[in-house]
């Protein structure tokens, strides 16, 4: 069956534009046409586009006056010169047309005429027209639980390992905070004020509720409502969409948001979860009558179907069916999910109906004196009427709640530290690796940003502190990113794998974080066996030569080769030098928004020559246990003239520039009015282990003075900030100055600052770095919480150092540096590092702090070490001593006391 989206795109309408469809049989009829013309001149003038598609359905015969007509009228119009092109007009003959490709357009178009008649949509009742917003005082108070760090609104609940926020009508969170639950295939994003939405496969194709990214309204598509019959009041056990007068809490746990509410003499609890493999949103509710008199209220639960990629222009092509107390809906214009049928359903004998585009199962309840009645609602994708009876099975579905739970507590935060630094602990130990994990991994998608693709630089770099956690999820995420590879060298710089859609462009640093994330997971976990595993590659059209990136379709290859041989070929298309004896930037390296200095193929970058050597450096060794001596002696000896070129021709006196443009001149240098400095070039000295020592210890100097604001808590990626100059470094530039990366603190970043001072054994500046990077630290009161805005548990993208919004929080969640962090504070800060099964410790720490512990799991065993700074160099282990500060790993089940001293 086809799409409807494929029947637009055969007769070259594309579908994003509104569409106005006339269906004309009738000669007399064709004064419609006249009329829509006009329409479309007034709309055009006012800055409205839409496209006119007109369907003629002539009798059969050899003449065809009816076309004719049509086409003369199209003709003589503005429209005459805007015929198959989008924004103007479609004529199409509805003798060629089928029935099924005429129902599709009438149902996928916004404005309808059937010859001279407006059709007009489908609706049942406005249900809006008949409710009260409960405006009377809460009966009782929600006991408030003692919270660490709690800034006025939220704070950290260390027993239930949560975030717990305490939102009400006159004092609610700056922005939305928001959670993140997902496995692999499904998920679902939550706010404290109800909004988010909800997605199966792809957080960006097949969206099941809108994604609206609005943080001033915080717009639901989705919410359960409750309605007291009697007196017309309706509410959520959120503050959205009715904006009660309540008393709410909202708890963020790994895996689960539970909402806690009490309005109009009810109490209301509410968690929501998705299950580790299931593709369902699971809403578990309890409602209490707190009156000693019976009660009849209406429950029920309203979703926005989008079930693509786009809410706009595609609700008509949902086609629903409710039975046996569930409702189905299918999509008919996405092609890659033809065949899905979603489901919404209540434990409850419920009823259907739909109010335009929103669709409400609900169910009447008679609730007597302080009684409760509790209920569950499914939302997902539908597989079988089994699914559906386990997960109303209180049992099954408080099993499937505590598999979550415990998944994330123990399999994914297995390493908990203790040390004199609470906010240091409840980073490492809370959200973290959550947050890199579902976010970042599983969901690729977050409020504020939603992509649903896969990058292939960033999900590399998300999965690399799971070598030490959980192997397979690091060793799986390199196996498919390889996968997508071509077979010249490069690769898809993201892609979506239900389309088999991507880009391919000219970034220089992509394809090598394969041989980066291959060098470090093989370094942690001394798998070598992942080198000949073999993998195939990606098919698709080379860019042209003057093309610095296409988006492609794309096919799996029959040729495979190890994955020794893909990272080769990675590093073989990468090793070209410029003018200058550094690596070629091409159309951007890790800064994307540095696309233009180097985009014409003589441009270098500083970062990528460190980048490259760090790779080929780590990557010898490899070579030389692949038995290709060859090869190591080949990449020896490039890294080291590539080490003398960077030292040589890189330095500017106190610091290292950042790039060299396509003519040959410095960016990142004294020389420059704009963007003088840039943090990564002096980190990355460090992190490579090429920069020569006197150099790296004067660069990094320079990186604190020039970028470290201690009184904003910010670390700029660059200053100043590019505006006015002749400098055309790419699209950054189009961004505020103090905005994102340009200027900003670009979080991921100023990571690699903080790395670097460990590397150099610079114990104060390494902690002061962490402490300004740990988001608990930016709302710590309320006009600390005020002024950052985004949520304090989890890391954000960006911090701004505009004036206008200095120390206020860019996009949240969905960042590579919460990968990068958790890297930071385990292996630099606490210096813990794992080489197969063995542990090293070697702390950066600062020297107020006498010790700290940490518990790790390994497998089934649990280690508990403490690390004393008492000038020792040995462990004890239970009760063994030996010198040096490592130790052996083994799985044995049990419990084992580890003693380090330093």
């Amino acid at each position: 069956m086809n799409s409807t989206k494929d029947i637009l795109w055969s007769r070259g309408i594309s579908g994003d534009l509104p569409i106005v469809l006339v269906i004309i049989s009738k000669y007399e009829d064709l004064d419609v046409i006249y009329d829509i013309v006009k329409a479309h001149e007034y709309w055009k003038a006012k800055g409205v586009f839409a496209d006119i598609v007109v369907i003629s359905k002539d009798e059969i015969g050899y003449n065809h006056p009816l076309w004719n007509n049509v086409c003369d009228i199209i003709s003589g119009s503005h429209l005459g010169s805007m015929q198959n092109i989008s924004g103007g007009a479609y004529l199409l003959r509805g003798e060629i047309l089928s029935k099924e490709e005429i129902e599709k357009l009438v149902n996928i178009s916004n404005i309808v005429f059937k010859d001279s008649s407006l059709v007009i949509p489908e609706f049942t009742k406005n249900y809006y027209n008949d409710f009260k917003v409960v405006e009377t005082i809460p009966s009782e108070r929600i006991k408030r639980r003692e919270l660490e760090f709690f800034n006025g609104i939220g704070g950290f609940d260390t027993k239930n390992n949560e975030y717990v926020i305490y939102p009400s009508r006159d004092n609610y969170t700056p922005l939305p905070w928001s959670n993140v639950l997902a496995n692999k295939d499904f998920g679902c994003i939550t706010t404290e004020a109800g909004g988010g939405f909800t997605w199966g496969y792809n957080s960006h194709e097949y969206r099941l509720t809108p994604w609206t990214n609005d943080p001033i309204s915080d717009k639901l598509g989705e919410y359960l409502y409750i309605k007291d019959l009697e007196t017309n009041e309706i509410f959520s056990p959120y503050l959205l969409p009715f904006n009660s007068n309540g008393e709410y809490e909202v708890s963020y746990g790994l895996g689960y948001t539970r909402y806690v509410a009490i309005i109009a003499d009810f109490r209301v609890e509410m968690i929501i979860f998705v299950p580790k493999k299931d593709l369902v949103k699971v809403i578990d509710f309890k409602i209490k009558n707190l009156k000693n008199e019976n009660r009849k209220i209406e429950v029920g639960y309203c979703i926005k179907p989008v079930l693509g990629s786009d809410s706009n222009f595609k609700e008509h092509n949902i086609e629903y069916e409710f039975q046996d107390n569930k409702l189905f809906l299918v999509n008919k214009y996405e092609k890659e999910f033809l065949d899905e049928k979603v489901f919404i359903t209540m434990n409850l004998d419920c009823i259907f109906y739909k109010d335009n585009n929103d669709f409400y199962i609900s169910k009447e309840i008679n609730l007597d004196a302080f009684n409760v009645s509790d209920g569950v609602i499914l939302f997902g994708i539908y597989s079988e009427d089994k699914l559906i009876g386990n997960y109303f099975n209180n049992e099954y579905r408080g099993k499937e709640l505590e598999e979550v739970r415990e998944f994330f507590v123990k399999d994914v935060n297995r390493i908990k530290i203790n040390t004199s630094d609470k906010a240091t602990n409840l980073l490492l130990n809370s959200f973290l690796l959550y947050q890199a994990l579902v976010c970042r991994l599983w969901a690729k998608s977050s409020f504020y940003q939603s992509g649903g693709a896969t990058g292939f630089r960033d999900q590399l770099q998300d999965s690399m502190p799971f070598s030490y956690i959980l192997p397979d999820i690091t060793h799986d995420e390199i196996m498919y990113h390889a996968k997508h590879q071509f077979i010249e060298g490069d690769v898809l710089h993201w892609w979506h794998k239900e389309a088999r859609k991507g880009t391919r462009t000219r970034f220089s640093d992509d394809l090598l974080w394969l041989v980066f994330v291959t060098n470090y997971y093989v370094k942690v976990t001394e798998n070598n066996s992942i080198l000949d595993e073999q993998v195939e590659f990606v098919e698709g059209p080379e860019l042209n030569e003057y093309e610095n990136e296409r988006y492609i379709s794309f096919e799996y290859s029959k040729n495979s080769a190890s994955l020794f041989a893909h990272c080769v070929l990675a590093i073989e298309r990468m090793l070209k030098l410029g003018e200058h004896g550094l690596i070629l930037m091409g159309s951007g390296d890790w800064n994307d928004g540095m696309n233009e200095v180097g985009h014409k193929g003589k441009g270098e970058s500083v970062w990528l020559s460190w980048f490259v050597y760090k790779i080929l450096t780590d990557f010898v060794p490899i070579c030389r246990t692949q038995g290709r001596d060859d090869l190591a002696d080949k990449y020896s000896e490039f890294a080291a003239k590539l080490k003398e070129n960077i030292n040589q021709n890189a330095w500017d006196g106190e610091w290292y520039i950042r790039a060299f443009f396509d003519d040959g001149r410095p960016l990142g240098s004294i020389e420059n009015e704009e963007c003088k400095i840039d943090s990564i070039s002096q980190s990355w000295s460090i992190i490579s282990g090429a920069g020569e020592s006197e150099k790296q210890k004067k660069a990094m100097n320079s990186f604190f003075n020039y970028l470290v604001d201690r009184e904003n808590g910010i670390i700029k990626l660059l200053t100043p900030p590019f505006k006015k100059s002749e400098l055309m470094p790419g699209y950054i530039k189009s961004y505020p100055e103090g905005v994102r990366e340009n200027g900003g603190q670009y979080t991921h970043g100023a990571i690699w600052g903080g790395i670097a001072y460990a590397l150099l054994n610079d114990k104060e500046k390494t902690f002061e770095i962490f402490e300004l990077l740990n988001p608990i630290n930016h709302s710590r009161t309320d006009s600390e919480m005020r002024k950052y805005k985004v949520e304090p548990y989890v890391i954000s993208a960006d911090i701004y150092s505009n004036s206008l919004h200095i120390g206020r929080g860019g996009w949240s969640w969905y960042t590579g540096a919460a990968a990068w962090m958790y890297m930071f504070g385990i292996e630099y800060l606490l210096g813990i590092k794992f080489r197969g099964d063995t542990v090293f410790i070697k702390p950066c720490t600062p020297e107020s702090w006498k010790e700290f512990e940490v518990e790790y799991r390994y497998f089934d065993t649990l280690y508990k070490i403490k690390v004393i700074f008492n000038g020792e160099n040995s462990t004890i282990f239970d009760n063994t001593t030996s010198s040096g500060n490592s130790f052996k790993l083994v799985k044995d089940g049990g419990i084992h006391f580890v003693e380090v001293r330093i």
